[in-house]
């Protein structure tokens, strides 16, 4: 906060502020304080000479929006932004990232694979490729590209989390609900309690589980 009080032209310093409250989890006070700062940054520097820091400010309000699950809000900004940088590499793993965070699995597919068409070793563009694969089922694929991407960055965080999770889908699954209640039908009332277990097995063929089920009721 010091910082911004000594320099309150400074974008960057607004921006790092901004990831300060995010940081601390104040994801409503973060999005509040770099949507206030935005009009602080004209949009153009001179005629023809478009200002870097607003730009960024408002990239970094779409990106808030998304995180914040204003995705309506995000995808606006975020589309926006697309028409004006068109090969923004960064932005199209966002937008198909929101896509797929709002069910548009094909949508997230194709602007995955137009920012691979431009560079096709982006790792997390590759990785929200894959996301959209499994969201449409399309489960062989994204096991092979998984496969691929492990093997050529295995270092790489993003690349092992991904791994992870489907080190955790190849396994044994079980899921569980309880549920109780009283009844006051009799003179002294009754309690009752079910228990419903199902346990799946790992996928056959990519795309089928088995599972066995049990209902037991007192």
């Amino acid at each position: 906060e010091e910082v911004r009080k000594r320099s309150t032209s400074s974008y960057q310093n607004n921006i790092l502020l901004y990831y300060a409250y995010q940081e601390s989890e104040d994801h409503q006070i973060a999005l509040a304080f770099i949507n206030s700062i935005k009009e602080s940054e004209p949009k153009w520097l001179m005629e023809r000479v478009e200002n870097p820091g607003r730009k960024e400010i408002e990239q970094t309000v779409a990106v808030s929006s998304f995180y914040s699950n204003m995705n309506g809000d995000a995808q606006d900004a975020l589309e926006a932004f697309h028409d004006i940088a068109p090969a923004n590499l960064e932005i199209l793993r966002l937008l198909s990232d929101l896509y797929s965070a709002r069910g548009l699995y094909r949508k997230a597919l194709e602007t995955a694979e137009l920012g691979l068409a431009l560079d096709p070793e982006y790792v997390s563009l590759r990785i929200s490729k894959i996301q959209a694969l499994m969201n449409l089922n399309r489960i062989e694929e994204a096991k092979k590209q998984t496969e691929v991407l492990v093997q050529d960055y295995p270092e790489n965080q993003s690349v092992q989390s991904l791994e992870q999770d489907w080190n955790n889908f190849d396994k044994f699954e079980a899921d569980g609900s309880f549920n109780s209640g009283e009844s006051s039908g009799s003179t002294f009332g009754s309690k009752s309690s079910t228990f419903d277990v199902k346990v799946y097995t790992p996928t056959i063929a990519n795309h089928y589980r088995l599972f066995a089920r049990d209902v037991i009721e007192q």
